[in-house]
């Protein structure tokens, strides 16, 4: 039954059978974000085909996970040194965790016993580009991508937050103005309702005065028992009134002062909140302006795998154009051309390859 490998950059290869599948992913060929398909129609990963055994997850440096991959590919990351026999792996479907060592010596004792034998495989139309020289600078560029994908990320997280604060922040401060400014109208109408009370209560004062004078001068002129006795009531009616007067005057005192340090409090937040907003508004541009650093150097890295992947398959086509051209002249009946130098030896031929 055939299959079809899509690489990360899209190129397909195949058809192949089951045989050579296992072959591309023990000898390192099939990567971790690989895509088979039986019809080209309906992709899925790699690594989820049981039969590839691209089992094991590497830990790096950093203690991420890259992977899964066959345990014979990792086998030639050791001999290029890009991995060592304490590298730790993780089986991804037992959860296994073992070092590299280990995880070979295992494999090459298993390797000893018996095995039946594996029939022979008909070369392919194309292969996926080996990994013998690129294996061992894949990990540290796929570890570089990983970092540089997730730096992109933790600072879109933290230009959202921060840019969420400042929103509710802002938010907040609107609400606090909203509140001060509705606090300030009241108080303002209040100061002005206990102005008109006052003034009224000034008016009826100067009245009282004025008929507290009155009847003092009547009283003056008349010795009565009845206009002692009015004016009496008239000099208490007097000082109540003057006592309300002074109520009156410590309450207007009172609210004003109110007012003013309300004014005061309102003056003071304001400047702590666009002081607040103007911080949150430096930190949500660094933060914007690291992000889309990011972001270019990712995409500087996308065009630059493109063009590699490119090159390979350019590469690999010169490679299988070559071995057709020389298979074809090796079996071909023709006699060679010669050069028609009358300096070289009688009966000797050249063949001459043409370059396509």
């Amino acid at each position: 039954m055939n299959w079809y490998l899509r690489k990360n950059d899209d190129t397909v290869y195949g058809p192949v059978d089951d045989v050579m599948l296992r072959r591309w992913a023990a000898e390192g060929r099939i990567a971790p974000e690989d895509h088979i398909s039986r019809d080209r129609q309906i992709w899925s990963p790699a690594h989820d085909q049981p039969a590839l055994q691209m089992d094991w997850l590497i830990e790096t440096d950093d203690k991420s996970m890259y992977g899964p991959l066959h345990l014979s590919a990792l086998r030639e990351l050791v001999a290029d040194g890009a991995l060592n026999a304490q590298t730790r792996l993780t089986h991804k479907t037992t959860g296994v965790v073992q070092t590299l060592g280990k995880a070979l010596g295992a494999a090459d004792e298993q390797a000893r016993k018996p095995e039946q034998s594996i029939p022979a495989v008909p070369a392919a139309p194309a292969e996926p580009p080996h990994s013998d020289a690129a294996a061992a600078a894949a990990v540290p560029a796929r570890a570089e991508w990983k970092e540089i994908a997730q730096s992109k990320d933790f600072f879109e997280r933290e230009a959202k937050k921060w840019r969420k604060m400042y929103e509710d922040e802002h938010a907040n401060f609107l609400r606090r103005e909203s509140s001060f400014h509705e606090r300030t109208d009241e108080m303002r109408k209040n100061e002005l309702a206990s102005r008109l009370v006052i003034e009224q209560l000034e008016r009826k004062l100067t009245h009282i005065e004025s008929n507290y004078n009155a009847l003092k001068k009547t009283v003056e002129s008349s010795s009565t028992d009845s206009a002692t006795t009015q004016l009496a009531a008239l000099m208490e009616s007097y000082q109540e009134m003057s006592a309300q007067f002074d109520t009156l005057m410590q309450q207007l005192t009172a609210k004003s002062r109110e007012i003013q340090s309300l004014i005061e409090s309102r003056a003071e937040t304001e400047k702590r909140a666009e002081e607040k907003i103007r911080q949150m508004e430096e930190i949500v541009r660094r933060e914007r302006a690291e992000a889309d650093s990011v972001r270019s150097r990712v995409a500087e890295m996308e065009e630059n795998h493109l063009n590699l992947g490119k090159a390979y398959r350019d590469l690999n086509e010169r490679f299988i154009r070559m071995r057709e051209q020389f298979a074809s002249q090796r079996n071909s009946p023709a006699a060679p051309a010669t050069t028609g130098d009358e300096d070289s030896p009688a009966g000797e031929q050249r063949i001459r390859l043409s370059r396509t």
